[in-house]
């Protein structure tokens, strides 16, 4: 498989590219090539025959940007200069060494080398972050790789495809997993990632991003450039929902009611499983985004400005200051949303305990290019993957105080 994907979001490195790349076959570079400029061209205004009519409110087109698809052509929306730094607030987290620290948010972090060196997408985990699956991309594809003991060790699992995977979304006990790659079906398996099944139902996308209700029975996938896809038979069949957009993120409750999915300029709420759709905050460059078990509470990240949080399933949102503008990748949190994980790309992975009163930088990570992140249900195991490096986790022990807390 050619490298159709190496970075969903601006890079450091003039090397790499944010959306497409080819290898150097001629025949694959032009059918590449052709694929992209169909899907900028035409992508938005074409329909497909299966998707349903769907009732969207607030989207007001007197605030979307006459310059087409914002990922290619937006102003200032993906900077790719080599020279270019992210703003960073002067009120941003000052970093508290983690090693050994069980303070509010002090965590210890190990790298997990025996995951290998990979240009790793998404991860995803059970309910206790035992479980764990992660997803990646490569020059001949990747295999889907799962651990069982906590990220300790990593098998890739060769009953999977190999292909440049972007998502992967996990059931609360870790059996069933949908993943989702670009130019293919989506994956489905039901034995913890051992065996995969291609569900043609789903028609071959440019699938981003995945997730699912507790049990991996309602799923919903986003297609950039396409439409949100809705599922209530674990993948097997799929309803278009929505409309084109640039879709980058989806996140879900634990019954696969409520939905909250992000688009280079908007979020968008669904409380009908992904039925009808409603336009949320605008105007700013989401990205990631994260939902409590009930679906009341959300946390989001904007690239390139602040990670925002919702109490009122995302009617309304308020920014964190105090993080600092930056450049945002991915966002997680426990069932309540009271311990919340932000990662930065190229920079670092901050941890609040508190619903977001306070925020610590976790430095014994390190500054990296952070990719996707995730985490137990109770907060206290926190995983995260780098593109072009490894696996990272964290397990914070806690006392009965603590625990009485979460």
């Amino acid at each position: 498989m050619s490298k159709w994907f190496v970075r969903k979001t601006k890079t450091r490195s003039p090397s790499r590219r944010s959306f497409f790349s080819t290898s150097g076959d001629s025949q694959l570079f032009l059918a590449a090539t052709f694929l992209t400029v169909v899907i900028i061209v035409l992508g938005p205004t074409c329909a497909r025959a299966d998707v349903d009519d769907v009732k969207l409110v607030g989207d007001d087109q007197a605030d979307r940007t006459a310059s087409g698809l914002w990922p290619f052509g937006r102003p200032g929306l993906v900077k790719r200069d080599r020279d270019y730094v992210a703003p960073v607030s002067p009120a941003a987290p000052q970093a508290v060494l983690g090693s050994g620290i069980l303070g509010p948010t002090g965590r210890s972090w190990t790298q997990q080398t025996t995951s290998g060196v990979r240009a790793w997408n998404g991860i995803a985990c059970d309910a206790t972050c035992t479980k764990l699956v992660a997803v990646a991309t490569g020059e001949s594809g990747e295999l889907v790789y799962t651990s069982t003991d906590s990220g300790a060790t990593w098998t890739g699992q060769t009953g999977s495809l190999l292909a440049g995977y972007m998502g992967v979304a996990s059931s609360s006990d870790g059996t069933k997993l949908v993943a989702v790659a670009l130019s293919l079906h989506i994956q489905t398996s039901d034995d913890s990632g051992v065996t995969w099944t291609d569900q043609p139902g789903s028609a071959a996308g440019t699938w981003w991003w995945v997730a699912c209700d507790l049990t991996c029975t309602n799923v919903a996938a986003v297609e950039t450039f396409g439409y949100i896809y809705t599922s209530t038979d674990s993948g097997v069949s799929w309803t278009g929902r929505a409309e084109p957009r640039e879709w980058l993120r989806i996140a879900s409750s634990s019954d696969g009611t409520k939905l909250a999915a992000t688009d280079f300029s908007r979020i968008w709420t669904s409380d009908d499983s992904g039925v009808t759709w409603i336009a949320r905050d605008s105007d700013r460059w989401w990205i990631g985004i994260a939902s409590s078990v009930d679906g009341t509470r959300l946390i989001a990240a904007a690239n390139s400005d602040f990670v925002y949080l919702s109490i009122d399933s995302g009617v309304t949102w308020t920014a964190q200051p105090a993080l600092g503008a930056r450049n945002w990748q991915d966002v997680a949190c426990d069932s309540t949303c009271t311990t919340m994980m932000a990662a930065e790309y190229g920079g670092n992975i901050c941890v609040s305990d508190d619903s977001g009163n306070t925020w610590v930088a976790q430095s014994q990570a390190g500054s990296r290019e952070w990719n996707a992140i995730a985490m137990s249900e109770d907060g206290t195991k926190l995983v995260a993957v780098e593109y072009g490096g490894t696996v990272w986790t964290s397990i914070l022990k806690v006392d009965a105080a603590q625990a009485s807390r979460r």
